[in-house]
């Protein structure tokens, strides 16, 4: 709005004249000028509450009734401090009156008839007559003023009657499976009489925690610090972050393994899956879906298929060239197909 105005509307900014003179609409905006310059600083965090909150509304001196918010009244060269009446920041020839009172800053300051008043805080609940911006900041006060609980150090009993307890219990001592927890008897017993008794709980496990050898991160000199020495929110951040890359790495490289073993598995044929049985285990061959054992047969062969396993090979051999026009590979034995050893498997199985 300090931008633009009628040609007779005064502005409210002053120049950098030694006399504090308004800016014409015809002067170019320096936002340098007193009036454009933020004489506050950065905001910065403060565990200070503001005590000028009160239950019904806010205490400031300065806002305690509406008094005149321009230091000489209507008086003043700004047309934004002339009120309702005969308004001239829309209209600089014969001015307008305003059939409403404008609100200013959020609802600090409002029209009166013919000058800009500060509003009496004192009363901000809801119905009051003040802007409704002004009754949300209050009710937001009124729902956050309570300090938050001070931490109590758990004990063994606080800890078998936690409901999370019980279930992360469950999930990383006795090995359940999250979505599938069960109901474990004694439950609340085993958990106390594992996290020792009475006020061996702090110093056995707090000292402990406090000194875990954490990732340092500020410098790779020493590559690790005790937990206890982080205590600025930027570190902890830094340090959750390192340890969630960690994890994800190491569950990416547990995949590729498990992937490897899976494909490993599936790449075998048929017949080397009771040959992989062994010569010497006569009984597990025979107990192996498919196979049987051929006492004269060569070293590395003696558990194989069974004529009837071989022979339902063969057929989905045929079938699968038939349906993809591929070349069935074959051993000197069985026929069976290299590239659908997974599904023959699972055929064998049913």
């Amino acid at each position: 709005m300090a931008g633009f105005g009628d040609g007779g509307t005064h502005s409210c900014l002053a120049t950098k004249a030694s006399d504090d003179s308004y800016r014409v609409y015809s002067t170019p905006l320096n936002t340098d000028a007193p009036g454009c310059v933020d004489p506050e600083e950065n905001l910065k965090p403060t565990a200070t509450i503001d005590t000028a909150f009160t239950a019904q509304g806010h205490g400031h001196t300065s806002f305690q009734s509406s008094p005149s918010a321009t230091g000489s009244s209507g008086s003043a060269v700004c047309e934004l401090t002339t009120g309702k009446n005969t308004n001239k920041v829309l209209n600089s020839a014969n001015g307008v009156t305003l059939t409403s009172s404008p609100e200013f800053a959020g609802g600090l300051f409002k029209y009166a008839a013919s000058d800009l008043n500060t509003v009496d805080l004192r009363n901000l609940n809801t119905g009051a007559t003040v802007s409704k911006a002004r009754q949300r900041v209050h009710a937001a006060y009124l729902q956050a003023k309570q300090s938050p609980p001070a931490f109590t150090e758990p004990t063994p009993t606080s800890l078998s009657t936690d409901e999370d307890m019980s279930k992360y219990y469950r999930i990383h001592v006795l090995g359940q499976i999250p979505d599938k927890l069960t109901e474990v008897p004694n439950l609340a017993q085993t958990i106390a009489s594992a996290y020792k008794q009475g006020e061996e709980l702090k110093p056995e496990y707090g000292k402990k925690f406090s000194q875990t050898d954490i990732y340092n991160p500020t410098s790779s000199t020493p590559q690790t610090i005790k937990l206890d020495q982080v205590s600025a929110l930027p570190d902890l951040i830094s340090i959750l972050l390192h340890y969630r890359q960690k994890n994800q790495e190491k569950l990416k490289d547990t995949i590729v393994q498990l992937e490897k073993q899976i494909n490993k598995e599936s790449s075998k044929t048929p017949d080397k899956i009771c040959n992989d049985v062994g010569d010497k285990n006569e009984t597990g061959c025979k107990n192996t879906s498919g196979c049987h054992f051929v006492s004269t047969n060569p070293e590395g062969s003696k558990c194989t298929l069974n004529p009837e396993a071989a022979k339902k090979v063969a057929e989905e051999a045929e079938k699968e060239t038939a349906k993809d026009g591929k070349t069935t590979n074959t051993t000197e034995s069985n026929s069976f197909i290299i590239n659908k050893a997974p599904l023959l498997l699972a055929f064998l199985i049913l």
